[in-house]
């Protein structure tokens, strides 16, 4: 099964600013192969889609409060995962960009608005660092308010 991202029925005008946008989140989906954080790209359907391999998967914006909290923790691993490649994620307060699998795995979706700072922007890596972390933080207080809300 597969996942069809398709822009072909935006407005024309803008066509060549979503083109660049679906390359660079398709080159971003093949740097993370292998990495078990996102789902396979399959490749280009035409010029304006793409596939990816299908995960069974919920977004974590509609977990009950005990997988929050699991995702929450795998979620965190993920995205220093991703730092450490020097790649940030930058849209992750988005419920939807962040997918959990059954068993728990998180596949992070939507890599569009991606950075991958070249060796010699090490020093700016706090700023992109720091806005994935505004993103994780959310998602943390949710499941504080969760639990707060239990008891």
């Amino acid at each position: 099964m597969i996942v069809i991202k398709d822009c072909r029925y935006r407005p024309k005008l803008a066509r060549p600013l979503i083109r660049w946008l679906l390359r660079r989140e398709c080159k971003a989906y093949q740097r993370l192969y292998g990495t078990e954080l996102v789902p396979e790209w399959l490749g280009w359907l035409d010029k304006d889609a793409f596939m990816l391999r299908y995960v069974p998967s919920i977004p974590i914006s509609k977990l009950d409060t005990r997988q929050l909290i699991q995702a929450n923790l795998k979620l965190q691993k993920s995205v220093e995962i991703l730092h450490e490649r020097r790649l940030f994620h930058m849209d992750l307060r988005s419920g939807g960009n962040i997918l959990v699998a059954p068993g728990g795995r998180v596949y992070l979706v939507d890599l569009a608005s991606m950075v991958k700072l070249k060796p010699w922007a090490a020093p700016f890596a706090w700023c992109f660092r720091r806005w994935d972390e505004y993103g994780l933080q959310k998602w943390r207080r949710r499941v504080i308010s969760l639990l707060a809300a239990r008891e």
